[in-house]
């Protein structure tokens, strides 16, 4: 794997060629094994520099070893999603995160001259998807959350509480502050309210609610994004794309998907984004 990923490390010629950013592959003696590899194009790689964000994911319903399949993009002023490069790694830690950060962020600036420097991430609440971008890109950036994700939990956490309803559209009215300042005051209203209630029960959420997703995860509200769209959605169709048309639905082996990756998958995602296709997807700068 190491050999077919090290061939295809040159920067090609073609806007449209898929080459590898970074591969790394590690087997020992007792069998255990480290897998990464980066794959893109030059076209995607100069979206790059016109977005200040992030959005990543992982799916493993591609191949048949269990490995994930990690794809990172970003979306434009338009709410579009745009693939950037897709990564195979046999693992979610932060070291794979971390690596696949940092050779695109390489490999950007030997395509474009210019350093990247994202500020805003969007993904699941991993804590390893978090440090690994930490690693790279350093401190401060805006961590958001997707809002579906958000809803998910609670909703998991409200289950045998009387007054869930009410507190669920309590949220939904925090999801809707348009800016840092007015979340703070209706958090702290909503806080109120609950302990008021004097309720066992709402008083464990309010306590994991606050934890959560008002202290560690606390950009989910529309006015924390600003161009960003309230869920990663546009990602997880490009995952659900992959696995309907790419794959059939069924596993393969991670030789062959390299394969689909190099000459279907991303040489698709990159003829898409050339101008002068008919089918052209711009990457829109203005609302």
């Amino acid at each position: 794997m190491y050999l077919i990923g090290n061939a295809r490390m040159d920067v090609p010629v073609e806007e449209d060629t898929p080459f590898v950013l970074g591969v790394n592959v590690e087997v020992d003696d007792g069998d255990k094994h480290d897998l990464k590899m980066v794959i893109s194009t030059k076209r995607l790689l100069r979206l790059m520099i016109k977005t200040e964000g992030v959005q990543t994911d992982a799916t493993y319903k591609l191949i048949w070893q269990g490995y994930p399949v990690l794809v990172v993009g970003s979306s434009d002023m338009d709410w579009t999603f745009h693939p950037f490069a897709i990564a195979i790694c046999n693992n979610e830690t932060e070291s794979d995160f971390a690596f696949i950060f940092n050779f695109a962020k390489d490999s950007c600036y030997k395509i474009n001259e210019t350093e990247w420097n994202p500020k805003i991430l969007f993904a699941d609440a991993s804590s390893a998807i978090t440090n690994g971008f930490k690693a790279v890109f350093g401190f401060p950036f805006r961590r958001l959350m997707c809002y579906f994700q958000v809803v998910k939990n609670i909703d998991g956490k409200l289950c045998g509480i009387q007054d869930k309803d009410e507190i669920r559209n309590d949220i939904e009215c925090l999801h809707l502050c348009p800016d840092d300042e007015t979340f703070n005051i209706v958090s702290e209203l909503f806080l109120k309210k609950c302990q008021g209630k004097n309720d066992v029960n709402i008083t464990t959420f309010t306590e994991y609610f606050k934890s959560v997703w008002l202290t560690s995860n606390r950009y989910w509200f529309i006015g924390s994004r600003n161009y960003f769209p309230i869920t990663n959605y546009g990602l997880e169709a490009t995952n659900a794309v992959i696995i309907k048309e790419h794959t059939f639905r069924e596993r393969l082996p991670v030789g062959q998907f390299l394969e689909v990756i190099e000459n279907a998958i991303v040489k698709k995602w990159s003829n898409e984004r050339d101008p002068v296709n008919p089918n052209y997807k711009p990457f829109y700068m203005k609302p």
